[in-house]
């Protein structure tokens, strides 16, 4: 179970019940659920054989964010969650076959969930848990950012860096470990929705973070920014 008020994240969030049957020019579409989303959905023979050759713990989280991104999408492209055309590129990332909508996937912990624009978008999520945030953030991160935890050590300031990065990093496609270095996290720079600034090497992107009460910490980054977020949570709570 959770409860999440939208008015404490960010003036574009609305929630909404039911999934999406259209996703529209401006609009973000975030769904989030735990590991028994949506049993009954069929995955694909590639997708079985990815999950089945990952630990039982990854391998839940795993089967749980592609039955959701498959519900997701079936319903905005009108087909069947089994037919859902998901290609793989050769950086790993997941894509429609006619590249009609961007996605991205994110689990951690018990959480899955789901963003989808017509435009680039990236989603992390990251349970907080004990880090030694300093060594970290000297391993990963800019050095300028890494002033900042000398200065200010904290877990929940770490994980909104890391989510920030990696939801950036995502929207991207070209992978983690190839864009790690090269990103960077503008403290403190955010606008009245409080999307703040990610660079990476010359290209920005906009990232909204959040927390969530229990430490769940997420991330989405847009090249530009939304008009809307349609916020669908399927864990149980009340979004008010």
């Amino acid at each position: 179970m959770t409860s999440i008020n939208l008015k404490n994240l960010s003036s574009l969030f609305r929630g909404i019940s039911t999934l999406p049957e259209h996703c529209r020019e401006g609009e973000v579409i975030l769904v989030t659920g735990d590991h028994t989303v949506f049993p009954d959905i069929e995955v694909s023979l590639q997708e079985k054989r990815r999950g089945e050759s990952l630990v039982r713990s990854s391998a839940g989280q795993f089967f749980a964010a592609r039955r959701l991104l498959r519900m997701v999408l079936s319903r905005i492209i009108k087909c069947d969650p089994r037919d859902v055309p998901i290609v793989i590129d050769t950086n790993g990332k997941p894509y429609l076959s006619d590249r009609s909508l961007s996605f991205s996937i994110a689990h951690s912990g018990e959480c899955v969930g789901v963003a989808v624009s017509l435009s680039g978008v990236g989603l992390d999520l990251e349970q907080e848990r004990d880090a030694d945030v300093c060594a970290l953030a000297k391993r990963f991160f800019s050095e300028e950012e890494s002033a900042i935890f000398r200065r200010q050590a904290g877990l929940p300031l770490f994980f909104k860096h890391w989510t920030c990065r990696e939801a950036a990093a995502k929207a991207d496609g070209r992978g983690l470990a190839a864009l790690l270095a090269k990103t960077k996290v503008h403290a403190g720079e955010t606008d009245v929705h409080g999307l703040g600034r990610v660079s990476i090497a010359s290209e920005e992107w906009r990232a909204l973070h959040w927390r969530e009460e229990g430490g769940m910490h997420g991330a989405m980054a847009f090249k530009s920014a939304p008009t809307v977020i349609s916020w669908c949570d399927l864990r149980g709570g009340a979004m008010i």
